[in-house]
């Protein structure tokens, strides 16, 4: 069995691989999938179970202030995070994104969307959701559909996947199979930590609820806990840099925004 209790570590053990994944939802175990069967041991820190835990779950409390924010129930602390109950939602983000805004500060991306191609293709293949390919009249002419018909120069006309891909479920086999990774569950990593000229990450800590702590050391690491908890993870490891690792310009955790809701109905088409 690959998949440890990190409950059951005896004081004193350190863990040691060549890469480690902080987190074990879609992206981290999209990125583990890519080192399985290599000559790299890979170990994926999961802070929750195989299953639901309310208790683990309880970790993600914040202190919210401004807009109400559902800080629990948007978030799952087990095996395949938040993708244990993802609507399935896949569509490329707009170009619009990218752009520098100048009545917006810290607008623009230093890329264009033309940069996240390549990845987004890989991706569909982990998802399994078919072709890359969001042109909305090419894929309407192939199943057979048409579109409204809208003046494009007012309306336009896009194209989104749905796909519930549970991570946890599809690829937990897989990454059992594989020889050189490990997943520690119960593992919940509380502070990345520097070596002693600040420039490199030498371990992390871990612990878990029965009180037991231990490092991870690694040549590599990948924060993969999703917008909230990569940050507050940056922000909370500050026995190296006070202000946070990374948090030198007080910019981290700054830019969080949740999906815009909005009310909608339904144009149905007359013949």
């Amino acid at each position: 069995d690959k998949y440890f209790d990190s409950r059951e570590i005896p004081p004193g053990e350190v863990i040691s691989c060549d890469l480690c994944v902080i987190g074990g939802g879609a992206a981290g175990i999209a990125v583990a999938r890519e080192f399985a069967n290599t000559n790299h041991s890979v170990c994926i820190l999961e802070s929750g179970g195989l299953t639901f835990d309310q208790d683990i779950n309880e970790l993600n409390k914040l202190d919210v202030t401004g807009r109400p924010y559902p800080e629990q129930g948007s978030r799952l602390r087990y095996f395949g995070g938040t993708t244990n109950h993802w609507g399935g939602h896949c569509v490329p983000l707009r170009p619009s994104v990218f752009e520098k805004r100048e009545w917006i500060p810290y607008s623009g991306w230093p890329f264009g969307i033309g940069e996240l191609h390549q990845y987004y293709v890989r991706a569909h293949q982990v998802m399994e959701i078919g072709p890359y390919d969001y042109d909305p009249l090419p894929v309407a002419n192939r199943l057979g559909y048409k579109l409204l018909p809208f003046d494009p120069a007012n309306v336009e006309s896009s194209l989104s996947r749905y796909y519930r891909q549970r991570f946890g479920e599809r690829y937990r086999q897989n990454l059992e199979d594989a020889g050189n990774v490990s997943v520690m569950l119960y593992a919940t990593v509380t502070s990345i930590n520097l070596d002693a000229d600040k420039r490199f990450v030498t371990d992390v800590t871990a612990n878990t609820l029965a009180g037991n702590s231990f490092p991870v050391r690694a040549k590599f690491f990948v924060l993969a806990t999703g917008g909230i908890e990569n940050a507050r993870l940056l922000l909370l490891s500050n026995r190296d840099i006070p202000a946070g690792l990374g948090n030198q310009n007080d910019l981290v955790g700054r830019f969080f925004q949740e999906h815009i809701l909005y009310t909608s109905g339904f144009i149905l088409p007359v013949d």
